[in-house]
C-alpha cells in the first residue's frame, strides 16, 4: 500500500509486495470490487498525519483530487497527508498550499472554493490518529464476510446454483462432480482429446448412443438414452418440463423450482444423483464392458439418492424438533404426491446397523410387503 495508506496503489507509482501486486491485478481486472471498497471507506480525521489531502474522503464524500483537478495538477505535493497542508496559529487554522507555477485568476478562484469547502471539514485534533472505518459492518472493522456477501450478490443467479450444488445431503465427491458438470469440467472424451491425453485416433465417440462425440451436455443431457432416464425421473415427480439447453441450465431451472419444504430436501439432490449415477455407468460400460442399461440406471439412482438422504441431518437440513427416521418418512410420504419416487429412493437405499423401525411400527405407506422384512429395513432411532 506504501507510506501507510489505506488504498492501494493502482497506478504503480508504489512497489509492492508479490502479495500486494497479486490484490492489484484482481482489483484492476474487476473494479466493482475496488469501487465497493471505496464506497464502504470511510476516514475520520484526527491529527491529519495518515489521511492523504488530495487522495482520501476525509472532507465528507469528497475526494479533493476529483473536486479540483486544476488544482491537484499543479501541486507540487500530490501524496501529502492532511497535516502536510495544515497550519493554526492560535484557535485559528489555516491551509497552505504550493503550487509549481503562478495561478492564473480562474485558478485563483479555484483556490478561493477550496478554503470555503475546507471551513466545513473536520478539525484536525493533534493528540489522535486518523482513524478508517469500514461502513458494510456493524463492527466498523473490515470482515471477510461482508466482502464475500458482495461478491455473492454480484454473482445473481449463479448464487442460488451453488447453494444447491454445494447445500445438499449428496456426499463431497458427488458435489464436486456436479460442480464441474455446471461449469462444463468433466474430462469427457473430447475434453482428453483436446488436452493431448487421448491421441487423434481415439474413438470419442459417446459410449450410450455411439452417434455424438462425447462432450459434457450429450453426455449428461441430450444423448437420447440419457433423455429417456431424465424424462422418467419428471415422469416419477409429475413434473413437465421443456429440455435445458445445457446442464447449467438445467441446474439453474433446478435450483429456482418451488415446492414445500420437506419436498425441497430430496429434490435439491436428485439432479446429482442423476448425473453422478450416469457418469458411473458410463465409465462401466467404458472400462467394464457393460452395456447401457436404463433400467439398471433408473435403480441406481434411485439407491444413490436413498442412502444419501436417509443418512443425512433432518435436524440441522429442516430445522425441526428431534424426528426419528420413520417418522420423517411417514411425513414426507404423506406430504408429497410423489409418494412412490420417495418409497422407492429409501427402501432402494436402506441403512444397515442403525437400529429398527421405531417401536416395530413400519409406515403403512410402505405396503404389506416391507412389514415382512422390517429386520433388514431400518431407521434411525436417534437423532440423524
Amino acid at each position: 500500500m506504501g507510506g501507510g495508506r489505506w488504498l492501494p496503489d493502482l497506478e504503480g507509482r508504489v512497489r509492492g509486495s508479490k502479495i500486494w501486486s497479486d490484490i492489484v491485478t484482481a482489483i484492476t481486472s474487476k473494479l466493482v470490487l475496488h469501487n465497493f471498497y471505496l464506497e464502504n471507506s470511510a476516514i475520520i480525521l484526527e491529527n491529519g498525519r495518515r489521511a492523504q489531502f488530495w487522495r482520501d474522503k476525509w472532507a465528507g464524500e469528497l475526494c479533493l483530487k476529483d473536486e479540483f483537478p486544476r488544482l491537484f495538477s499543479l501541486s507540487t505535493v500530490k501524496d501529502g497527508v492532511v497535516a502536510d497542508f495544515y497550519t493554526s496559529s492560535g484557535m485559528i487554522q489555516d491551509w497552505l498550499f504550493e503550487f509549481r507555477r503562478p495561478l492564473l485568476a480562474w485558478e485563483e478562484e479555484e483556490v478561493n472554493k477550496l478554503h470555503t469547502l475546507l471551513r466545513s471539514a473536520p478539525a484536525v485534533r493533534v493528540i489522535s490518529l486518523d482513524i478508517w472505518m469500514w461502513r458494510a459492518d456493524s463492527s466498523g472493522m473490515y470482515s471477510a464476510a461482508s466482502g464475500y456477501r458482495r461478491c455473492e450478490s454480484l454473482l445473481g443467479p449463479d448464487r442460488e446454483v451453488a447453494r444447491e450444488v454445494w447445500n445438499n445431503c449428496a456426499p463431497p465427491k458427488v458435489k464436486f462432480f456436479g460442480w464441474l458438470a455446471w461449469l462444463g469440467k468433466v474430462k469427457t472424451s473430447s475434453y482428453l482429446q483436446r488436452i493431448g491425453i487421448l491421441d487423434e485416433a481415439a474413438n470419442v465417440s459417446c459410449v450410450f448412443c455411439q452417434n455424438e462425440v462425447e462432450s459434457v451436455n450429450h453426455i449428461l443431457l441430450f444423448c437420447p438414452f440419457v433423455w429417456l432416464l431424465w424424462s422418467q425421473i419428471m415422469k416419477w415427480w409429475g413434473v413437465q418440463w421443456v429440455m435445458p439447453n445445457s446442464v447449467e441450465g438445467l441446474l439453474q431451472w433446478w435450483s429456482f423450482c418451488k415446492m414445500k419444504k420437506l419436498e425441497k430436501v430430496m429434490w435439491k439432490v436428485v439432479p446429482l444423483a442423476v448425473l453422478w449415477s450416469i457418469w458411473k455407468h458410463r465409465n462401466d460400460c467404458i472400462f467394464n464392458g457393460a452395456q447401457p442399461n436404463l433400467e439398471d440406471l433408473c435403480e441406481v439412482v434411485k439407491s444413490a439418492e436413498g442412502q444419501w438422504f436417509g443418512g443425512c441431518s433432518y435436524v440441522r437440513v429442516l430445522g425441526q424438533s428431534p424426528v426419528c427416521f420413520c417418522s420423517f418418512v411417514h411425513l414426507l410420504c404423506y406430504s408429497s404426491a410423489r409418494v412412490q419416487w420417495t418409497v422407492d429412493c429409501l427402501l432402494l437405499g436402506r441403512l444397515h446397523g442403525k437400529g429398527k423401525w421405531c417401536n416395530g411400527v413400519v409406515p403403512a405407506v410402505f405396503g404389506d410387503n416391507c412389514k415382512n422384512d422390517t429386520s433388514e429395513m431400518e431407521c434411525c432411532s436417534v437423532v440423524c
